[in-house]
């Protein structure tokens, strides 16, 4: 229809007056009436409007859909009246350009009806000249694509849910075709083998889940597609893991057999894994689009006129034909379809003469094409039925994509309904949109009954009040929610099961509704309680054993690791479990324990290691004793390793210093000996050097009043000659040299009688058998007996120094164990020194004693000129059997001896600071004793 042909039909009134004054021909008045009735029925929305936005022309199609009349709308600024607010810009700037190019494209804008509802219109705008008023008005052709859009947003919700459903789900799901090639899997299903989902289509599940070139033997899928009956069965993978798959038959709207569908559950820990469906893409085609019409006229009799050539490319016929009356539009109508067609009619003509209606025709070239009539019905003055006004639109594509919506929902509901779990969905208001044939048997109802209910109209108050909570916190904050509680299924069985829920939104960002599942957990909670009470009886046993406990697998793998495991080697049973025991990283003699279960594995019998070497936890080393039992299965053969061990360290240095005390008491018993057997002749050496000195004392005081008696005769006596005689004998016998000299020798005996019987005192307080109980002891005298006895051991390479404070309190200790500990750093220190020094130069170090007061503590340093102590080995000093020695210099126990004595027994500290090449400073301090203070420091 052309633009002036419309102008003419929208100034009707005028038309018709120029008309009769034209007196025009009645033909030309029959076409007018023609194409008046063409704009009333066709089902386009037809509006002419002036320049201004004014209303002149308001077809019958605009008054239906916007409720207003024509008298209504005519006249009414187009914009005030149908365009939204929000649109009215754009409504304007149409107008504001009338002659723009781009109106005559289509263009989408909603029009608001009288209810206030906005109805989304497809325009094509173009401005028309009117001849008889000659002036310009904007024509606006429009269909109503609401419907469609909805249609549309509808299609794109199910493929969401139907996405959103799959997601939730636990299992592996995957749909093969009856080659066994994938055609689609979830993303449970491609994480298993750690594969995309595209990289797994097309392939076969015997060559991506076991490798396998040809599909496996007893396989269940293929006896679902042999048979076309659900299948299961169990395989174990190369991992040995343990799979239940199980197979369903999936078939179409003509109950063909087209796939199967493969759901696969990892049934070895008693849980399923959380699947999701790939998101199977399927192009829903527009329903409606641009769609030609047809616009025609028909007759009682089937004959039909066209006013265009639509008919061509639509259904491939001529439209000459329909004109000659060669061709009828019944003649190509199917005739199955016919007697729809006659009763759609025959209701119309009982109402407004106006009807809708679908059938099928034939193409010219055989194919079938779906026809959407809709048309009005014209009456003769007499009532008899004239002719028939209307258009075609086609909807084959329409019909098409409704068979395949309908064919996915069919699968999709024949899917949810094979899945073993209850699935179910809600509207945003909490209101069920629907469930599976699970959720049905789990609440006892048919699936029809469940759609428009809410949890408040199926279950228990307590229980649909704690749902209604769950679901309002999840529409609060979207997202996933699981949660657990107990419901009582259709036959009163109260059972525990997990809720896992996911909301959906729509296309344009709303909450849509939420995807429900329900997980039975009442098994799986009854085992789990069984082994966590067996785990806790078994936890409580090894826990309360003493020993280092190990189990080994026939394998080689830990599976038991105890408390005192965890206490010696400082790991975890959860670092350790599963894992073999080379492989953990222990600090021990590996390459002996490796062969004591070696063989105690193939002996069958137990076997003892002692003595076996490992690093502790403090870094120090340590002893080991394991016994390597193994473990028979029912019928006696291997199966596991138990090691049952502890720690021997303690038992071990204990044995070292009790040889040691031992060494040290025979020592002392000797010296005490030594010292008796001394003692004895140095007494009577020492008092016979004491009367020599005395008769000398004597013998030179005779001589001196010899000599003064001669020196006091006169020199004429007689006895002149006596003196002179007597002089020369004492000068040939050298008297006065020997005045000079003996004293001094016998002082230098009596002194080195004196050194002896001090030496001698000191073995003999040093070699004092150890007290059991403390007593108050004089450091200072302690010290210097030590460093009398040590003196073998200092004297060629160093010099001793002392300070030590005069009033030192007494400190209660064992004299015995704090004079091996002087002695034991005395003897350190000289060997330190004699290790840098050059003995035959004659060069001596220093090693400096030092003792003072320090509040309730009393201090010894024990300093050192050597060459200090090397960074690397300052941890482990006071470690037993650690020396930095040559083998058969020292044993290790010395430093270990002192910190044991110092810290256990005394509850002192003994630390030590040195620099690398400036020697090093041993540090003990002792507690004084609550009654030291009152003890004679000098007691002999």
């Amino acid at each position: 229809m052309t633009g002036e042909s419309h102008a003419l039909l929208l100034s009707r009134k005028k038309i018709l007056k120029n008309l009769r004054r034209a007196q025009l021909p009645a033909e030309l008045e029959k076409t007018y009436q023609l194409l008046e009735a063409l704009v009333e029925t066709v089902d386009c929305l037809l509006v002419l409007t002036e320049l201004d936005g004014r209303i002149v022309l308001f077809n019958r199609a605009c008054e239906e859909l916007t409720g207003y009349s024509r008298q209504e709308a005519l006249g009414r600024n187009i914009m005030e009246l149908l365009a939204p607010p929000a649109w009215k810009p754009v409504v304007e700037g149409r107008f504001a350009d009338p002659f723009a190019p781009e109106l005559r494209l289509p263009q989408e804008n909603p029009w608001r009806t009288r209810s206030g509802e906005e109805r989304l219109i497809e325009w094509r705008c173009a401005p028309v000249w009117s001849p008889v008023e000659q002036r310009h008005f904007m024509l606006g052709a429009g269909l109503d694509i609401t419907d469609r859009r909805a249609a549309e947003e509808q299609r794109r919700q199910a493929d969401q849910e139907k996405s959103l459903i799959l997601d939730s789900l636990s299992e592996m799901l995957a749909y093969q075709d009856l080659g066994h090639r994938i055609v689609w899997a979830n993303r449970a299903a491609a994480d298993s083998l750690g594969l995309p989902v595209e990289e797994m289509l097309g392939r076969t599940c015997h060559e991506l889940w076991r490798q396998r070139p040809d599909p496996c033997p007893n396989c269940p899928l293929r006896k679902v597609a042999a048979t076309g009956e659900p299948h299961q069965g169990e395989m174990v993978n190369a991992a040995g893991r343990i799979w239940e798959i199980r197979g369903y038959p999936v078939r179409d709207g003509q109950g063909q057999l087209v796939g199967v569908l493969q759901i696969t559950q990892d049934v070895t820990a008693l849980r399923k894994a959380e699947f999701d469906v790939r998101k199977k893409e399927r192009e829903f085609f527009t329903l409606v689009g641009n769609i030609p019409a047809m616009v025609f006229r028909g007759y009682i009799d089937g004959a039909i006129d066209f006013y265009d050539n639509r008919i061509e490319e639509m259904l491939g016929y001529r439209k000459e034909d329909f004109d000659a009356r060669r061709l009828t539009w019944m003649d190509i109508i199917k005739p199955d379809d016919l007697e729809g067609v006659k009763e759609v009619f025959l209701q119309a003509l009982k109402t407004d003469r106006s009807y809708v209606r679908e059938y099928r025709v034939r193409h010219a070239r055989g194919r079938p094409v779906w026809i959407e009539e809709r048309s009005r019905i014209f009456l003769t003055p007499e009532g008899k039925v004239d002719f028939v006004e209307g258009v075609f639109y086609e909807i084959t594509e329409k019909k098409r994509l409704e068979e395949i919506f309908q064919d996915q929902f069919h699968f999709l509901q024949t899917l949810m309904d094979t899945i073993p779990s209850p699935i179910f969905f809600k509207d945003a208001a909490g209101r069920y949109l629907g469930g599976n044939a699970a959720f049905a048997r789990y609440l006892g109802r048919d699936q029809g009954e469940i759609v428009g209910k809410t949890v408040f109209d199926l279950y228990p108050p307590e229980s649909a009040e704690l749902h209604h909570r769950m679901d309002q916190a999840l529409f609060e904050r979207p997202g996933v929610k699981v949660y657990e509680s107990q419901v009582q299924d259709a036959e009163g069985r109260v059972r525990e099961v997990e809720f896992r829920k996911a909301t959906f939104t729509h296309r344009d960002g709303s909450l849509g509704g939420l995807v429900g599942v329900i997980l039975d957990l009442t098994d799986q909670k009854r085992r789990e309680a069984a082994l966590r009470r067996a785990h806790a009886d078994m936890k409580q046993l090894m826990g309360a054993l003493p020993s280092i406990l190990i189990s080994l697998s026939g394998d080689g793998f830990i599976i038991q690791w105890n408390h005192s495991a965890e206490r010696v080697f400082g790991l975890t049973s959860r670092e350790v479990w599963g894992q073999p025991l080379s492989d953990i990283g222990l600090n021990w003699d590996e390459e002996r324990v490796a062969q004591g279960l070696a063989a105690a594995w193939e002996t069958g019998r137990p076997l003892r290691l002692d003595d076996v070497a490992y690093r502790r936890r403090d870094g120090k080393d340590g002893f080991l004793g394991l016994t390597l039992s193994p473990i028979h299965d029912d019928e006696g053969k291997p199966a596991g390793l138990l090691l049952l061990g502890a720690d021997i360290t303690e038992r071990r240095i204990l044995q070292s210093q009790l040889a040691q005390a031992q060494k040290l008491e025979s020592i002392g018993q000797l010296a005490a000996g030594i010292a008796h057997e001394i003692n004895t002749p140095i007494q009577y050496v020492g008092d016979n050097t004491r009367f020599l000195r005395d008769a000398f004392g004597e013998l030179t005081q005779t001589l001196e009043k010899l000599s003064s008696f001669l020196a006091g005769l006169p020199p004429e006596t007689a006895l002149e000659r006596v003196r002179e005689g007597w002089a020369e004998i004492l000068q040939e016998a050298d008297v006065e040299y020997f005045l000079q000299e003996i004293p001094p020798a016998l002082a230098q005996s009596l002194e080195g009688v004196e050194r002896v019987a001090r030496i001698v005192r000191a073995m003999k307080d040093f070699s004092h058998p150890g007290a059991r109980e403390k007593k108050a002891t004089d450091l200072n005298r302690a010290l210097e007996n030590t460093i009398t006895v040590a003196r073998n051991e200092w004297k060629y390479a160093a010099d001793v120094v002392t300070h030590f404070e005069a009033d030192l309190p007494l400190v209660q200790c064992l004299p015995g164990e704090m004079n091996q500990v002087f002695l034991n750093l005395l003897v350190n220190a000289a060997h330190a020194i004699g290790d840098v020094v050059d003995r035959d130069a004659g060069e001596k170090g220093v090693i400096t004693v030092t003792t003072r007061t320090d509040g309730r503590f009393v201090e010894v340093r024990v300093a050192d000129s050597g060459p200090g102590i090397p960074e690397e080995i300052r941890g482990k000093i006071f470690d037993p059997f650690f020396t930095t020695k040559e083998v058969g210099k020292g044993t290790g126990q010395g430093l270990a001896i002192a910190y044991r004595v110092i810290t256990e027994q005394h509850g002192g500290s003994i630390t030590f600071d040195s620099e690398a090449g400036r020697g090093a400073t041993f540090i003990l301090r002792l507690p004084v004793g609550e009654n030291a203070g009152a003890e004679d420091r000098h007691e002999d």
